[in-house]
């Protein structure tokens, strides 16, 4: 064996060698080379074959450029579209999310390209080999095929986010992303911010940003609530960024590439969960540091955001003879409304979707207790529909819980929970044992989405399955481009894995 043939070294961060083995060359040029061919006789065979050639174009690509296929799942996963640019694809049989395809792309380049990334590699063959038989089981209990795919789906959409992330994060190729996720969240707030100036629809999902309250229905608003793929990946990112800003490990420049669009978006958002999510990681970023020095540097940003805030209150007579003004105040005064004192517990007793939700938990330990330790299986009705016919609530709703801990452990059972736990807990334990700014910064954004599946189950949505899967898996595996390139740091050697 000699260094040449079987030892390719980085040559510096951030750049992809050759293939690791002569069947990566093989592939790349076999996929482009059969998209040639199949591109020539598409005239004659159809547009199936034009279809199956762009995809093995693409594939060809993707194991070129091995960060391609990852770079692309990211933007079709989290970047808002304007009004007419699908977010779903129909395919024979049922409707594809855009991100789908390029998603799993990902899942195999990494899986040929990228070196090996242990705990993130061995925990996504366990939670398939889970889905797999649970969904089996499931089938063969009798429960509907439609409902098992719909339950076993978006954590299939998790799984992979997590496997991608948990070898790109391993290698240096991960610095890139960042800039990429900038990118994503200026392009998507501008567009956002936009459409709540102008009332043009974008792609997503657009309503008044009021309270239904039981009885008094959904009162009049100021301010229309848009929710995207963004809001996804800006909850974690706006998170992760405030945790470290809290313990004093941001770098310059940081505020405005990240935090302050991911802000925008999850302010325009309306969302209570945001509250949430940033209060569980600014407590997490403070257990981490666990020193006086940080504590300290937390009382003092503390004090100082809250006369900004004070001061802002004190001065908004004075700017509202400013362009713009009253577009912000009718904001900030629905935020309050909506956000601020949606929280209060009078309120909390007449929301009516905070209602719905402590019903849903009743049906949720009915069913617990009935089958605690190994659950009712994938696709299980764990309560009756309601609404009209063919509605979500009528059907899917029956399978589709908003406390993400309760749903697992109606479908897999307390085994499942302490599974799903354990996984959880690797990457939040490994920022304890580092301490470094960046994994602090995912640990954070990734104990956020965490802490919001208790209300809004992260891992059940689309593009939030991707997102929690991708801060779990990068924080349980990253690594710095300088531990990559080290003399000790022999996993970074091509084809060999590391000690993640």
């Amino acid at each position: 064996m000699t260094p040449k043939s079987k030892e390719r070294r980085w040559v510096k961060p951030g750049v992809w060698q050759e293939a690791t083995f002569p069947s990566g060359g093989i592939l790349w040029l076999g996929s482009v080379g059969i998209a040639v061919v199949l591109g020539i006789l598409a005239v004659d065979v159809g547009a199936a074959a034009l279809v199956v050639a762009s995809s093995l174009l693409f594939l060809g690509f993707c194991l070129r450029f091995p960060w391609l296929a990852a770079y692309v799942a990211l933007l079709s996963a989290f970047l808002t579209m304007p009004m007419g640019v699908p977010t779903q694809v129909p395919v024979p049989g049922f409707s594809m999310y855009l991100f789908e395809p390029f998603l799993y792309t990902a899942v195999l380049v990494a899986l040929l390209r990228v070196p090996a990334a242990r705990v993130t590699d061995t925990a996504s063959l366990l939670i398939l080999l889970v889905l797999s038989a649970g969904s089996m089981i499931s089938l063969t209990a009798g429960n509907s095929v439609t409902h098992v795919i719909s339950d076993v789906r978006s954590l299939l959409y998790f799984t992979a986010a997590f496997f991608i992330s948990g070898r790109y994060a391993a290698n240096p190729q991960t610095q890139q992303t960042m800039k990429l996720t900038s990118i994503i969240l200026w392009g998507s707030a501008a567009l956002i911010l936009f459409s709540s100036v102008t009332g043009i629809p974008i792609a997503g999902r657009q309503e008044e940003a009021t309270l239904y309250l039981e009885g008094s229905g959904s009162g009049s608003g100021a301010a229309t609530r848009i929710i995207t793929g963004t809001t996804n990946l800006a909850l974690p990112v706006m998170a992760g960024y405030l945790g470290l800003w809290l313990v004093g490990k941001t770098q310059k420049g940081s505020a405005m590439k990240f935090l302050l669009p991911a802000l925008i978006v999850s302010f325009l958002g309306f969302s209570r969960n945001t509250l949430l999510g940033v209060a569980a990681a600014l407590i997490f970023a403070l257990v981490v540091m666990g020193s006086k020095e940080s504590l300290r540097s937390a009382i003092r940003r503390l004090l100082a955001l809250a006369a900004a805030t004070i001061l802002i209150f004190v001065t908004m007579p004075v700017l509202q003879f400013l362009p713009g003004s009253s577009f912000i105040a009718g904001q900030l005064a629905t935020y309050s409304s909506r956000v601020i004192e949606g929280l209060s517990q009078q309120t909390l007793a007449l929301d009516t979707s905070v209602l719905y939700r402590e019903r849903e938990n009743l049906f949720l330990f009915q069913a617990i207790r009935e089958q605690p330790l190994f659950g009712h299986g994938f696709g299980y009705a764990y309560k009756p529909g309601e609404g009209e016919a063919g509605s979500f609530w009528a059907d899917k709703g029956t399978i589709y819980a908003h406390n993400f801990y309760l749903w697992i452990v109606v479908k897999t059972g307390l085994l499942g929970l302490i599974g799903w736990l354990t996984l959880s807990a690797i990457p939040l334990l490994r920022v304890f044992r580092r301490r470094d700014p960046t994994t602090v910064f995912l640990g954070c954004g990734a104990a956020a989405l965490l802490a919001v599946s208790v209300v809004a189950p992260m891992p059940l949505g689309s593009a939030g399955s991707v997102a929690i899967g991708m801060f779990v898996g990068a924080a349980a595996t990253f690594r710095s481009a300088a531990e990559a390139v080290s003399p000790s740091g022999s996993w970074a050697l091509r084809g060999q894995a590391n000690p993640a």
